[in-house]
C-alpha cells in the first residue's frame, strides 16, 4: 500500500488509529484524511518516514505541527492543513529538515503562523484560484502571501518540485 484515501469519508475521532494502520505499511507515500471531522493533534504522524503527501485539510485538528513530527518526514512535499484549528508558529527548522517540501498549505487556521523571519529557501504563493479563495474577496491572497489576517494561505518553496500531479490526483479522489 503506498496511497491511502479516506478523505471525504464522514469519519471522525482522533487521527492515531488511521495513523497505526498507515505505519504498518512503510512504504505509504500518500495520505489523505481531508474533510472529515477528526480531531486531536497530528503527532502520530511522525512514523510515516516515506510519506510525500499530506493531506489533513478541512477536520478539526488542534495543537501545534510540532518540529519533532514534520522534521521525521522525510519525503514530504506537500503539507495541506487548511481548515483546521492549529495554533502557534511552524518551526523554522522544520523547512531546513525537510528539503522535498514544496508546498505548505495553512490557510484557515486563525492562530497557525510562519516562522519570522521567514526562512530564505521560501517564497510566497499567493491563492489566485476559485478553490483557495474562500473570502469572497475575488483575489485569493495578499501581498504578503496572507489570506488578510496575518495566516499565510500558501508557502511554496523555489523551485517546485515533483509533486502537484500526485497533489491534483489526490484532490480528484
Amino acid at each position: 500500500l503506498d496511497t491511502l484515501l479516506l478523505g471525504s469519508n464522514r469519519l471522525s475521532g482522533t487521527l492515531p488509529p488511521v495513523a497505526e494502520v498507515a505505519a504498518d505499511t512503510p512504504a505509504l507515500t500518500a495520505l489523505d484524511v481531508s474533510s472529515n471531522a477528526l480531531h486531536g493533534e497530528l503527532h502520530a504522524l511522525a512514523p510515516l518516514r516515506a510519506l510525500q503527501l499530506l493531506r489533513a485539510d478541512g477536520n478539526l485538528f488542534t495543537g501545534e505541527l510540532a518540529a519533532h513530527t514534520l522534521s521525521a518526514l522525510h519525503e514530504l512535499v506537500v503539507l495541506d492543513v487548511r481548515d483546521n484549528a492549529l495554533r502557534g508558529t511552524v518551526p523554522s527548522l522544520v523547512f531546513d529538515a525537510l528539503p522535498s517540501l514544496s508546498y505548505v498549505l495553512l490557510r484557515g487556521n486563525a492562530a497557525l503562523h510562519l516562522p519570522t523571519p521567514l526562512p530564505t529557501s521560501l517564497v510566497f504563493a499567493a491563492i489566485a484560484s476559485a478553490d483557495d479563495d474562500d473570502d469572497g474577496g475575488g483575489g485569493g491572497g495578499h501581498d504578503d502571501g496572507t489570506d488578510g489576517n496575518g495566516t499565510v494561505a500558501t508557502v511554496r518553496r523555489a523551485p517546485p518540485q515533483r509533486v502537484p500531479a500526485l497533489h491534483r490526483t489526490c484532490r480528484s479522489v
